[in-house]
């Protein structure tokens, strides 16, 4: 194989490495969306989650979370919760109702398909993500 052959071919495959890593940047690069700018699977899933929770009804609530639920109080007080668990304790955290779900459209960060939105009153962070094709409530912390 001749010379100039050769750096043709190192060149594209340069340029097709570049391009991959470029695009992978941009898979995982965070975002904010507003509410009505997430997919609208999305939308329909928080509006019944905001709406459950402002309705106080923490068993409903359990069906749009994931289990085990990962929660973070404070230094030495997080971890996860199993379904019974979190139908005992979740009103630890969600009574009073937390505002942030009183928003009609909340800004979200976004990366990799993971939603989180973030309460400023307490600096709590709600997380969500799909799981086996529906949206589902993955996880609560508070920041100390």
């Amino acid at each position: 194989m001749e010379i100039r052959e050769m750096l043709r071919r190192f060149a594209l495959a340069a340029a097709f490495a570049a391009l991959l890593l470029t695009g992978a940047q941009t898979a995982t690069a965070q975002q904010t969306l507003s509410l009505k700018d997430t997919p609208a699977a999305f939308r329909t899933f928080y509006k019944n989650f905001a709406a459950t929770v402002n309705r106080g009804r923490i068993d409903l609530l359990a069906g749009m979370t994931n289990f085990p639920f990962k929660y973070g109080f404070d230094a030495g007080d997080e971890g996860v919760w199993t379904k019974k668990q979190f139908l005992k304790k979740a009103n630890r955290f969600l009574i009073p109702r937390p505002p942030v779900f009183t928003d009609d459209d909340p800004e979200f960060t976004v990366s990799n398909g993971v939603y989180t939105l973030a309460q400023d009153v307490d600096a709590s962070y709600y997380t969500f993500k799909k799981k086996g094709g529906v949206y589902k409530w993955v996880s609560y912390v508070v920041e100390p």
